[in-house]
């Protein structure tokens, strides 16, 4: 539910077990991490189960948090591991899982409800219809998408009672969350998939200059962090998994200060930027307080490395490269060695170096030993001091302990104790229980007692009660019993119990993706989305146009993928007019659409790019939301969208023929209308209302292969331009 109590959460990065014991000590009150697979941010190291058990056995120590990303598109052949890898976090109970892929949230609502869920922001809501979407999906906390103004999250506040979470620090994405193709075009890197080569931080050509002209600064919110504070958000989020724990140490410090800092107390503040400026990173740029902001984020000139330019690449050698150094360097720094062209560059932890010699023009050289591929000329970056004095701290956390769930019963005749993990567990105690004068027994004073264990293996889960009269149980009889009851706790259950009790539950869950069959479509649908210009290749096509397009030859209606705050009364008057005009069809592709549309009967829905389906659970969870036709995600290979037809065919539509969408941004992009990229693959932008949309000139194609229904997208072609194409990632991998 929404923050009522006015304590706005410090959320912090933790890519490393170092960097989340860091962020805890130094004043965040919750940390998000990655496990190995599944989560935006798998170039990063990352943490095993055992680390993330031990750290949510620290944070909870301190009475603090730890979430975990499961925040990328899930394919059909993986959802069976998602459901074992839940079964896992039910057992050591993190605070909430962020999801991206509603099929997983699908999966841990109906299976493993004990894990609250948290919406991504690549889940890209930005409006207050997404938000109460959300809640119909099990979140209990909304993410919100990066490009949204202070002035429309407020009023999002106000329409909502779901926590908000907004991110305050850290590096930039050019596209609005989720609504990035670009990586995937380059070569089936998804940033959807947590594999993004960063393809914005490049430098691109054009005949009026070059320049890098998708690249954002980092963001910095130190200087609104007061009116950040007073907007009521239930969490502040600092971005970073990638980075190490002296950044970490920093940029928690410096807001837990300036969080912290009574209104007015300037020298706080000031204590507080001079702390950020510890940690390494690019230029800084304020938040979107207004949408002013969106003009002055792309930093064209600049080269998109993050970190602190510290030499230049002389010469190269078989495992090793000669750098002239402008700022002093230490065994065990990192570094980003850049290639001028802006490509992503080898990211390098310095173990060997040693001076290159008094003979060269400039004394300020050193070989850097590495055995990794770097191009002469390149510019390094510092990205992380050296460092250390962790490993005690990591040794000495404490071990985890198992999480059980269990119902406490109370009345004159005792207390009686169950557990559904284990069926056959019953405690029983004949306590001191009397009839209640004065202070009777209440289920939150009940519920604080009994989940204080003292057992090294278990501790308390959901505990839920029932008292049956108005009874009074003194103190001491509670702690006594309390005592009493998880020393028989650890006699009677063993850790084996509750993992296995989560083990069926993956089983069921397992037992209902096997059962998904279907057929292909009798009579497949051809759907041609035009701009009323572009004519149909297929006679017997249904028309679908955008529900602002004035012409009026149109069978089905398309809702935008992007709605600001207050353009949404415009839509929905939009979408009133059109179902009063007798439209009965409509497209939609974003989870917004879903919302506004739910309150009409009789409608048909399909869902579309750039709204996400890559398994059986993510189409049974549209169908539920009154969709009839589901669109495959336009970035699966083949051997995944056939797994996803074999499952689903007969509800699925597949995108066959169009030019793709690869990056939608609010941010001012000072590319010029057509450009081009170092390999000589050719771009252009198209710019219309507050967005700026990018497209390759080359086409996707997949007219002829599909046997289901299929969607042929002309808003930005024609169908007769058809053989400078190709097949996106359907022969290739989607890694």
């Amino acid at each position: 539910m929404k923050n009522e109590n006015n304590k706005t959460e410090l959320l912090a990065p933790a890519g490393t077990i170092e960097a989340g014991i860091t962020a805890l000590n130094y004043g965040a009150d919750a940390v998000y991490t990655g496990l190995s697979r599944f989560n935006a941010r798998e170039r990063g190291k990352n943490l095993s189960i055992k680390d993330v058990s031990k750290l949510i056995e620290y944070a909870h120590g301190k009475n603090k948090k730890v979430y975990i990303t499961l925040n990328t598109l899930i394919k059909e052949s993986e959802l069976e591991d998602v459901a074992d890898l839940l079964a896992q976090l039910a057992v050591i109970r993190p605070d909430a899982v962020i999801v991206q892929d509603i099929g997983v949230a699908r999966l841990v609502r109906e299976y493993f409800p004990v894990i609250p869920i948290h919406g991504s922001t690549q889940m890209g809501i930005h409006n207050s219809a997404g938000i109460e979407f959300a809640k119909s999906l099990g979140i209990s906390r909304v993410i919100l998408e990066r490009q949204v103004t202070f002035e429309e999250i407020r009023h999002m506040q106000s329409k909502s009672d779901m926590e908000l979470e907004m991110f305050i620090h850290g590096a930039l994405c050019c596209s609005r969350s989720g609504a990035c193709l670009f990586s995937s075009w380059h070569g089936g890197w998804s940033g959807n998939r947590g594999k993004c080569k960063q393809p914005c931080r490049r430098r691109y050509f054009a005949e009026q200059g070059n320049g890098f002209f998708f690249s954002p600064g980092d963001l910095s919110s130190i200087d609104q962090i007061k009116e950040l504070k007073k907007m009521g958000l239930s969490s502040l989020k600092i971005e970073g998994r990638l980075r190490k724990f002296d950044y970490v140490k920093a940029v928690v410090s410096a807001y837990r200060m300036a969080l912290d800092a009574e209104d007015g107390d300037h020298a706080k503040l000031e204590e507080a930027k001079n702390t950020l400026k510890g940690a390494i990173g690019r230029k800084w740029l304020p938040p979107f307080s207004t949408e002013k902001q969106f003009s002055n984020t792309i930093q064209n000139k600049t080269i998109g490395a993050s970190g602190q330019q510290c030499g230049i690449v002389l010469e190269t050698m078989p495992g090793r490269f000669l750098m002239e150094t402008s700022k002093r360097i230490f065994i065990y720094d990192t570094i980003r060695v850049q290639p001028k062209s802006g490509d992503e560059g080898p990211a390098i932890t310095i173990t060997k170096m040693q001076p290159g010699g008094e003979s060269r023009k400039s004394s300020n050289t050193m070989w850097i030993y590495c055995d990794k591929r770097v191009e002469k000329g390149s510019i390094v970056f510092k990205t992380g001091h050296a460092g250390g004095g962790m490993e005690d701290a990591v040794n000495e956390l404490p071990e985890a302990t198992t999480k059980i769930d269990f119902h406490i019963n109370v009345s004159l005749d005792g207390i009686e104790i169950t557990t559904p993990m284990v069926p056959e567990f019953k405690w029983e105690v004949a306590a001191n229980i009397m009839e209640a004068e004065k202070r009777p027994l209440d289920a939150d004073k009940l519920i604080e007692q009994f989940s204080k264990s003292n057992s090294t293996k278990f501790s308390s889960g959901n505990i839920t009660t029932t008292i049956v009269g108005n009874l009074f149980v003194p103190a001491g009889e509670l702690k006594n019993q309390r005592r009493d009851f998880w020393d028989y706790v650890g006699s009677e259950i063993k850790a084996l119990d509750i993992s296995n009790y989560w083990l069926k539950k993956a089983e069921t869950a397992k037992e209902k993706i096997r059962s998904f069959k279907s057929k292909l479509p009798s009579d497949p649908q051809v759907t041609v989305l035009t701009n009323g210009e572009n004519s149909s290749p297929h006679k017997d096509a249904i028309i679908c146009k955008s529900i602002f397009d004035t012409y009026s030859s149109r069978n089905e209606i398309l809702i935008p993928d992007f709605c600001g705050e207050f353009e949404l009364p415009k839509l929905e008057q939009a979408i009133s007019g059109a179902i009063n005009e007798g439209c009965k069809q409509f497209r939609v592709t974003s989870i917004f659409g879903l919302e506004l549309l739910k309150q009409y009967d009789n409608i048909n829905i399909t869902t579309s790019y750039m709204l996400p389906a890559c398994n059986s659970f993510a189409v049974a969870e549209l169908k539920e939301h009154n969709a009839q036709k589901i669109q495959a995600w336009i970035e699966l290979e083949k051997e995944s969208l056939d797994a996803l037809i074999e499952k689903c065919g007969e509800d699925l539509e597949i995108f066959v023929f169009g030019r793709l969408k690869l990056l939608s941004t609010r941010l001012k992009v000072p590319a010029p209308n057509e450009f081009s990229d170092s390999r000589g693959a050719n771009f252009y932008v198209d710019r219309h209302d507050e967005l700026t949309d990018l497209y390759s000139t080359r086409l996707y194609n997949l007219d002829g292969y599909i046997q289901c229904n299929c969607f042929y997208d002309l808003s930005q072609t024609e169908y007769s331009l058809k053989g400078f194409s190709n097949m996106f990632n359907h022969d290739r991998d989607f890694t």
